[in-house]
């Protein structure tokens, strides 16, 4: 499966990235950035079958990544990461169809298999 990171925090979006290589030895990482628009840049040139997206980063945040990546390729799976457990933002995140809600202090190898 090809994967891709998306968060501005670079420790976490390190430990994501190694949580997935460690889920499965079959996960390709096609990128691991910063910021939505870098994500945005990145997809233009290499599909990906799933994207794990933060939801509050600067600029535009993972909703709003979410649903271009799904305006763009509705078939792209998305995990909205955050460390926010208010409803609003996983009623947005399931409103703009992405596959799964997980707040980052449950992210572990387990969770992401």
């Amino acid at each position: 499966m090809k994967i891709m990171v998306v968060d501005d925090e670079p420790l976490i979006n390190q430990y994501i990235v190694q949580c997935i290589r460690n889920a499965d030895s079959e996960n390709e990482i096609i990128g691991a950035v910063t910021s939505g628009g870098k994500a945005l840049d990145m997809l233009e040139k290499t599909p990906v079958d799933l994207v794990f997206a933060d939801i509050t980063m600067p600029k535009m945040d993972g909703i709003e990544l979410l649903r271009e990546i799904k305006k763009r390729d509705p078939s792209v799976s998305v995990i909205m990461l955050t460390c926010h457990d208010e409803f609003e933002y996983a009623r947005a995140a399931m409103q703009y169809q992405a596959s799964n809600y997980i707040l980052k202090n449950e992210v572990s190898v387990e969770r992401i298999r």
